[in-house]
């Protein structure tokens, strides 16, 4: 593990940055993203990708300015957006990564970024993306077409959405609108299909996998199947 720091626009922004001691290999690059309050270093010993990723990935674990990601600046002056630009460009140029697997993560508000993160930038940069406890994508105004649809930048990742029945920070609702803008996004028709761990399904039709896990009963926190569960999606891409 390596705690270190990039310039992003005069800006020190910092980050933990795992790397399999075998880098010969080009491995796929995760990013997850914290909560509000939180920072990457927490993260890593909350869920510790590394571990159920077994050597298999680079992650990364960015710190958001003021423990928080901004969710609300347009992506062409959105620092964190930038700060997640210049992380690809700096862990490619330095590390064997496999470009075609970049995956991002998040919990709670980083999970909101996440989603924010998967209209801004799309399939070009992420194959896929994984948010617990979020809610989103949203844009301002102008951002949505006449059928009130929230426009993303071109083609839409593959995506797996974990929410709690009883989250009482961020509501299953918000989870759930997720879900409906990623089913449209990738082309699913209504229909599921169970896919593991249950109770997860997958929507049928889509033109990217789109998986829907509603855990009953569960709060706001990272569901004690969700690291893995997360993992197996991004690796079977």
């Amino acid at each position: 593990m390596h705690e270190l720091s990039i310039d992003v626009d005069g800006a020190q922004r910092t980050y933990v940055l795992s790397v399999p001691s075998e880098s010969r290999k080009a491995r796929p690059l995760l990013f997850a993203f914290h909560g509000s309050g939180g920072t990457g270093k927490e993260l890593r010993g909350y869920i510790g990708f590394e571990d159920v990723a077994e050597s298999e990935a680079i992650v990364v674990y960015p710190d958001g300015e003021g423990r928080q990601w901004d969710l609300d600046t347009p992506a062409a002056t959105n620092k964190d957006i930038a700060f997640f630009d210049a992380l690809v460009a700096e862990i490619e140029q330095k590390h064997c990564v496999d470009e075609s697997r970049v995956f991002a993560t998040g919990f709670s508000n980083g999970a909101y970024f996440v989603n924010q993160l998967g209209c801004r930038r799309g399939a070009a940069v992420l194959r896929a993306i994984a948010p617990h406890a979020g809610g989103g994508p949203f844009g301002s105004g102008g951002d949505y077409d006449a059928n009130g649809e929230l426009k993303c930048a071109g083609a839409p990742p593959a995506v797996m959405v974990f929410h709690g029945t009883d989250d009482g920070a961020v509501s299953i609702a918000e989870g759930e609108k997720s879900v409906q803008h990623w089913r449209k996004a990738d082309g699913c028709s209504s229909a599921t299909t169970p896919r593991s761990p249950s109770p997860c399904v997958a929507f049928e039709s889509c033109k990217n996998d789109v998986v829907f896990c509603k855990i009953p009963g569960h709060s706001h926190e990272v569901w004690s199947q969700g690291a893995r569960a997360t993992w197996e999606f991004f690796a079977s891409f």
